[in-house]
């Protein structure tokens, strides 16, 4: 690219740097700046001529041009020629001087200081001329200079003495504060600069240069920022002043600071409490303050009472926000103030300190904690004097109460400790307040605050943690500190205050006991150290790791605690540490779930103490019940373990003195144990075992009454623990144990029950039954613990003292039980309760009927004989006989049956209709009996002589149909309401609702008996009834479905009528007079058809029937529900609102499919809402494919016949027949069961033929249908060449306006593609490669989609001969696939990643095929612009000869749609371009890209803009001559 080029572009790019988009802007500068850095001098000569032709642009404009050059000349200045330099710094002074805009001007001013880098003496000059006494300057002039000094020093400085000169002369007329402002910043800035030149003589230009050349002028412009300008009543001013007055300090001699430095520090002060959070304020004060401490100028009191006065308040303020840098530094200069003020007046400062200590409020006293903390860690050995009085002051904190005062105070021993300040006196109250705040617990019980005090438990929390810290801290890192805390530590432990800081005082005694043992006899208290750390060891669920520590300090201090104890300890105690050390001590109070592994864990670390083989059943507790069963069996293995431990250093010591000397230890420690309950117990049993190693029986008695008195009988660990005790002290002193427990027991329990109101006004109030228990339970302990033999001795002793407090009979059971138990400590005793509950009912039914029916047998001669007539004879001779009703009701159907058979043969044909008219009529008379008789009669006459009733079939009916409904009417004949009223009691059998309920069944049997007769005749008359059903007809198709014989004609029948009657019919709507359309109105007998269909599939004994016929109903069934969907009713029907064809249809088909054994299929369509997708229109198809799979998969042998009876519907007139039969066989091509029938072919033709229907709907499900062969295994191959070709001519469907069909042939040919082999594609995938080509810049994003996958799924098949011509398809396509890779659409997206990662082997190159493969991944968030970069060095490396063959396919993105494409295209041919070689160029038109990036600069789009702006900041860098000067003569701009 020529300088003519480049000149263009960068000329286009300064007219897009005022675009309305902030983004776009920043983009374009970023542009220029590049540009710039590769060729700054075409970029200044551009961007000078372009402002010389536009002298009023925008100011944000020119702002914007004059930060371009001043980033593109950073270290870049001495490049351009002098004269094009001149210009610049011409340009930038003038424009910075002259200019009204504040923006304007400090770009231009930020240009000129960088020009100053390479073309100083120029700038100064220009400077200079702007800046000369009795002239008030440009402000950007003075600020400009400071600049300059600070950024080039070792030029500046000597130019300094000339400029001070000139600036002391200025300032004290200076009256505006914006000039103010940037007087004093130059001064801060000046005086800096000298600062460094003078710190680094031997870079300095001229090294002769000393702080008195500058001082005469630094006194009078110091004179005027004093005196004058900080009082400004602009807040501004006076910051910049103290700012300034800081530096220059440092440069005044020590005799002017001597006399003026009390005012400086007095202005300071004031300004900083009027903005005490201002962080130049601070720090001028900072470097006031260091100025006199390296001046050595002592302050005066009255100086250092002003500055602490104005700075404590800062260090009491809230805690420091250390997110937020400005509170941190302005924090920090707050400190170092009292550092400074710490070297000039200690003693005064520490005598502040203390007064603030002493009286101050809280903050005031937190506020000097920490001061004091700083002080100790930066001051060094100032403050060794005062050492004595600084631990004097910090003695009442030790008592104070509030939480903030003791977390600084603590946070302050860590420095104390640290320079040698516990070892004083007082070292030792900080201890004991450190040791204090490490005991605090939290206690289970709420508690009141009082008055004044704070009791913020999380608080007290956190001290006691932070507490817990600093005492490891100090035992661990400070340097001889054992002088303090050891062995004075141990005496913590001994007392109960303490008990919650014994963990962390264990720890640090347990480090500091092994650096520095005790000899023996120098343990304090060797008695009480020893039962608090055994006592603390067993408790791990209360003391957490204090048992640890515990058992680990009781190791350290074994010599010093007896000289005996180490021989045992050393073997017995590292196993019960590793034991606490391999369980969660903090899961124990918080384990709300059962591990089953604690248990487990814990038997096998103490199997070396029990016998391994002890049974645990864990099957029959509950979660909690072993939870708590593994923390108890914890607790007393480890107390067990403990006691042996006990034991066996009792029995090594042997000695009475000390034995003596630790039983009354234990027993005056027993009422130190308050909480928890369980210490006091375990401390119980432990007194009962040193007891027992205890020869003399008046310490034992001493011992065992206090025992007896101390215990609260309230809590059971107690109690339990006082009877454990006893027994272990009785298991050799039993008769000191009995004879206390009897004067106990007559004392306490016999006194105290035999007086109530001595019970009341006892204050221990103890409770009686508790004691009871407590002794009963000592007792068992005893029998449990003493030898037999001694037990029997004392047997009456035993029972006399239960006799006193339970009855004999108790005491007997008692003693049963402590021989039993004594006999086998390990019985387990199980029982279970059954409550069996048995009810028996007696039902008295009273029941009285009586029929009397008498026959004339006239007409016949007397010698006739007939059976039936003999037979009538006997049983009407019957009827007076008293019998049960059970043998009345039989002789009455008897009789009726006998009546009917006598009435069939003799009946003539012409009498029959009136006979059966009568009959009927009796049905619903006043008298049940006879109703019932006549239906009995009635069915028999049917029965006989049916065959000639075909004429009358339709009137018997209307008939029966008029009777039934009287009859169900209300539940009894005509008349009874009358007569007796409505009745809700059930009626027992013989009553007249029985009678009724037999007339009812004899009805619905005579109908029955027609049917076998006249079936067709009967249904079709029974479908006349009008919709909906009544009940009189619905117990009509029941009692049909319910006869055996009829279920399978009749189903059969139906079925037929189904299939050959119409089920709609097209009706032409108007609507508003304009549009015709045709409405699909039901056919009425079709939906009768349905309803007496579903009647009859209701009853269950439709269920072989309906197996039977189900190949032939399913089809018509499932028809007629597609056929029904937004059917529009006739008016009536409408009108009853209980008829809805597609609904009901459904249901028919539901219980199609129950009744032939399918259930698990019409529950499994249930569950998946096809059924509720099957009967709308949109989701018709869903629901249909719903059930053949459903129905392929768990009733596969219901599928024979199926395709055969749904063939002829794909040729029917019906859009919505042909759409259902689609449907079905789309899904059921691919089922596996279709394969395994040979159904696949019909299947597969039928397909293909719809595949040119005039519905949009039928052809995509074809075209879904024929992609399900990828299901069929190896059988496919047989279809796939044909498949294919169909889905791929699927995709060019002309008549597909929302590219469905075009979606559904894609995913088709994805699923057979993905399971095809090589060979069955590579014939035909350079021809599918093209044929989707035009597919990849559809406008919905799905196509867009599937395309890209689809092109993917294409490179598994590019082997041989298609290798290289598909990889050809690929690198034609790579721009596409690369542009689309930052798709709106994020499926796009996924699809561009898939596509990339399989074709990327292809292309040719390895290192592009490893980058695909690494951050394409599918899920992963990509940096495409960073993505794109690396890819284009990748595709420059290995493919530079089709580089502008991928520009210029970018090139054709330009004109997308879519702004991000267009946007994306637009990156890739700047980093295409950008990265090509300069050989790579001949093939690339440069004028036509650069002009086709050039136009998107003017795109609506700020996405595109802002990318075009990338892109132009890309393009290559050329080796360019001497060139356009970059004046708008030499410039062509293109496009």
């Amino acid at each position: 690219m020529d300088t003519k080029q480049s000149g263009v572009l960068m000329l286009a790019l300064a007219e897009a740097a005022w675009d309305p988009d902030d983004s776009v802007r920043d983009r374009v500068a970023v542009a220029l700046q590049s540009l710039g850095a590769r060729q700054p001098r075409t970029l200044i000569e551009t961007l000078l001529g372009y402002l010389d032709r536009h002298p009023k642009l925008p100011s944000g404009h020119r702002t914007c041009l004059f930060s371009c050059m001043e980033s593109s000349m950073k270290d870049r200045g001495a490049e351009l020629p002098e004269n094009l330099a001149k210009d610049l710094v011409y340009l930038a002074t003038n424009e910075m001087i002259h200019s009204k805009d504040v923006n304007v001007a400090e770009a231009a001013a930020g240009l000129a200081v960088t020009m100053g880098t390479a073309w100083l003496p120029d700038l100064m000059v220009i400077l200079m001329q702007n800046f000369f006494p009795g002239t008030s300057p440009n402000h950007h002039v003075v600020l400009t200079l400071g600049r300059l000094a600070y950024n080039q020093v070792y030029s500046m400085v000597p130019f300094l003495p000339a400029i001070l000169g000139i600036l002391g002369t200025m300032m004290p007329a200076c009256k505006q504060d914006k000039m103010r402002c940037a007087f004093a910043s130059a001064l801060s800035l000046f005086s800096q600069a000298i600062q460094e030149y003078l710190a680094n003589p031997d870079q300095a230009s001229q090294p002769g240069l000393q702080s008195q050349d500058f001082a005469e002028d630094l006194d009078a412009t110091y004179i005027v920022l004093l005196n004058s300008w900080l009082s400004s009543r602009d807040m501004k001013v006076r910051v910049k002043v103290v700012e300034a007055l800081g530096h220059v300090t440092h440069l005044m001699p020590r005799d002017w600071l001597e006399e003026h430095i009390p005012r400086v520090v007095s202005g300071v002060v004031g300004l900083l409490k009027k903005q005490p959070e201002s962080f130049p304020t601070t720090q001028a004060l900072c470097e006031v303050l260091r100025a006199s401490c390296n001046a050595e100028i002592r302050l005066q009191n009255s100086q250092v009472d002003l500055v602490v006065n104005a700075l404590h308040p800062l260090v009491c303020s809230s805690p420091v926000d250390f997110s937020n840098l400005q509170a941190m530094k302005v924090h920090n200069e707050v400190l170092r103030c009292f550092t400074a003020i710490g070297e000039l007046a200690p003693e005064h400062l520490m005598l502040l300190m203390q007064q603030r200590v002493e009286s101050g409020g809280e903050r005031s006293r937190v506020g000097s904690l920490l001061v004091l903390r700083h002080l100790i860690n930066s001051a060094g050995s100032t403050f060794d004097s005062k050492k004595a009085e600084i631990m004097i002051g910090l003695k009442p904190l030790t008592q104070d109460t509030s939480l903030k005062v003791r977390r600084a105070l603590l946070q302050s021993i860590v420095a104390l400790a640290h320079h040698g300040y516990l070892h004083l006196d007082g070292g030792l109250d900080l201890v004991q307040f450190l040791v204090r705040q490490c005991a605090f617990q939290r206690s289970s019980v709420p508690q009141v605050k009082p008055k004044g005090s704070e009791m913020d438990h999380d608080g007290q929390e956190a001290i006691r943690l932070l507490a817990c810290s600093v005492l490891h801290v100090l035992t661990t890192t400070v340097s001889r500190i054992e002088a303090v805390l050891w062995p004075y530590l141990l005496e913590f432990i001994c007392l109960p205050i303490y008990s919650g800081a014994l963990g962390a005082v264990c720890h640090a005694s347990t480090h500091l006991a092994n650096q520095n043992p005790l000899e023996n006899g120098k343990v304090p208290k060797p008695h009480t150290l020893f039962i608090r750390l055994l006592v603390e060891s067993a408790l791990p669920r209360v003391g957490g790791d204090c048992s640890i520590g515990a058992l680990r300090l009781m190791l350290s201090l074994a010599p010093s605690l007896h000289q005996r104890l180490p021989e045992l300890w050393q073997d017995t105690m590292p196993n019960l540490i590793s034991t606490l050390e391999g369980v969660d001590m903090s899961a124990w109070t918080q384990q709300h779930e059962w591990e089953d592994g604690l248990l487990k864990n814990v038997i096998s670390r103490l199997k070396w103490l029990y016998a391994p083989d002890a049974p645990i059943n864990k099957t029959v507790l509950s979660p909690s019940r072993r939870s708590n069963l593994a923390l108890t069996l914890m607790s007393h293995q480890l107390w067990r373990l403990t006691f042996r431990l006990l034991s066996g250093s009792l029995q090594l010591v042997s000695e009475e003195t000390w034995i003596s000397e630790l039983g009354l230890e234990m027993t005056n420690q027993l009422s130190n144990y308050i909480w928890p309950p369980q210490g006091k117990a375990f401390l119980c049993k432990c007194l009962g075992v040193t007891l027992r190693s205890t020869y003399s029986q008046e310490v034992v008695q001493v011992r065992v009454k206090s025992m007896l008195g101390s215990i609260r009988y309230a809590e059971a660990d107690e109690r339990e623990a006082l009877a454990e005790g006893l027994s272990l002290c009785g298991g050799k002193h039993l008769d000191v144990v009995m004879a206390r427990l009897e004067e106990f027991t007559r004392v306490e329990v016999t006194k105290k029950s035999g007086s109530f109101l001595l019970l009341l006004k006892d204050h221990r109030e103890l409770d009686v039954d508790r004691i009871r228990a407590t002794l009963l339970l000592t007792y068992g302990h005893l029998a449990l613990q003493a030898p037999t033999e001694l037990l029997i001795t004392h047997l009456d002793s035993l029972l006399h003292s239960l006799a006193s407090i339970y009855s004999p009979k108790v005491c007997l059971i008692f003693c049963c039980l402590t021989w039993v138990l004594a006999g086998n400590t390990s019985a387990t005793v199980e029982f279970n309760l059954k409550n069996v509950i048995s009810q028996k009912t007696d039902h008295h039914h009273h029941h009285h009927h009586h029929v009397v029916f008498n026959i004339s047998t006239a007409g016949f001669s007397n010698d006739f004989h007939d059976e039936v007539v003999e037979d009538l004879v006997k049983l009407s001779s019957k009827g007076n006989v008293d019998v049960g009703q059970d043998e009345q009701d039989a002789q009455q159907l008897q009789l009726t049956l006998t009546i009917s058979k006598l009435l069939g043969k003799r009946i003539p044909q012409d009498q029959l209709p009136v006979l059966m008219q009568t009959l009927l009529s009796k049905l619903t008379g006043t008298l049940p009996a006879c109703g019932a008789a006549a239906s009995r009669i009635l069915s028999g006459l049917i029965e006989l002589r049916g065959a000639l009733l075909l004429d009358q079939v339709p009137s018997l009916l209307v008939s029966v149909h008029k009777a039934l409904v009287v009859l169900r009417g209300d539940g009894r004949p005509r008349g009874a309401e009358e007569v007796d009223g409505p009745s809700s009691e059930p009626a027992p059998r013989g009553s007249d609702a029985s009678a009724v309920g037999a007339a009812t069944h004899g009805a619905l049997d005579a109908v029955c008996q027609l049917a076998h007769h006249h079936l067709r005749p009967l249904l079709l008359a029974l479908l006349v009834v009008p919709l909906p059903f009544d009940e009189a007809t619905t117990m009509i198709w029941r009692g049909l479905a319910e006869e055996q014989s009829l279920i399978w004609p009749v189903l059969d029948a139906l079925c037929d009528m189904l299939t050959s009657c119409l089920v709609f019919d097209e009706r032409a709507n108007d609507y508003h007079h304009q549009k015709k359309q045709l409405a699909r109105v039901p056919i009425t007998q079709a939906l009768t058809v349905t309803s007496a269909l579903h009647m009859v599939l209701e009853c269950t004994s439709s269920s072989t029937a309906a197996g039977l016929i189900f190949p032939r109903l399913f089809p018509a069934l499932l028809m007629h529900l597609g056929s029904s969907i937004n059917a529009k009713l006739p008016k009536d029907l409408r009108a009853s609102g209980k008829v809805h064809p597609c609904r009901d249809a459904m249901e028919v088909l539901r219980l199609l499919l129950v009744r032939a054994g399918c259930a698990e299929v019409s529950h499994a369509v249930d569950t998946t809402g096809g059924w509720e997708a099957v009967c709308e229109q949109a989701t018709h198809a869903d629901g249909v494919a719903t059930i053949t799979r459903e129905l392929a998969v768990r009733a596969a042998p219901r599928l024979v016949g199926l395709c055969e009876r749904l063939s002829p519907f794909l040729l029917s007139g019906s859009n919505q027949y042909r759409l259902t039969t689609v449907a079905l066989y789309a899904e059921l091509v691919g089922q596996k069961a279709a394969w395994d029938m040979s159904l696949l072919d019909p299947l597969t033709t039928g397909l293909l033929g719809r595949l040119v229907d005039s519905e949009r709907e039928i052809r995509t499900l074809c075209l879904r249908g024929l992609s399900n062969v990828a299901a069929g295994g190896k059988q496919m191959y047989k279809y796939s060449t044909t498949v294919v070709s169909a889905l791929v001519a699927g995709m060019d469907d002309r008549d597909d306006p929302e590219d469905v069909i075009t979606l559904e042939a894609m995913a088709g040919l994805a699923r057979v593609l993905s399971c095809l082999q090589v060979d069955d594609v590579s014939a035909i995938l350079v021809n599918v490669a093209l044929r989707i080509r035009p597919f990849f810049e559809k406008e919905r994003e799905t196509v867009r989609a599937a395309t890209f996958h689809l092109l993917g799924l294409l490179a598994r098949f590019a082997t041989g001969t298609a290798r290289e011509q598909f990889a050809e398809q690929l690198h034609t396509n790579l721009a596409s696939l690369l542009v689309h890779l930052n798709d709106e659409d994020p499926a796009v997206r996924k699809a561009c990643k898939f596509a990339l990662r399989e074709a990327g082997p292809l292309l040719g190159s390895s290192a592009v095929a490893t980058m695909f493969r690494k951050h394409l991944l599918e899920e992963a968030t990509l940096i495409y612009g960073g993505f794109c970069s690396d890819l284009a060095k990748l595709v420059v490396q290995d493919f530079p000869d089709k580089v502008p063959f991928y520009v210029l396919s970018c090139v054709t993105f330009f004109k997308s749609i879519w702004p991000i494409i267009r946007g994306n295209a637009a990156m890739l041919v700047g980093f295409f371009m950008g990265f090509m070689p300069a050989e790579a160029m001949q093939g690339v038109s440069l004028e036509h890209v650069c002009g086709a990036v050039l136009a998107l600069l003017k795109d609506p789009a700020p996405y595109v803009r802002a990318h075009a702006a990338d892109a132009l900041g890309l393009l290559p860098n050329v080796t360019c001559g001497d060139g356009t000067n970059g004046r708008s003569e030499d410039l062509n701009l293109k496009n």
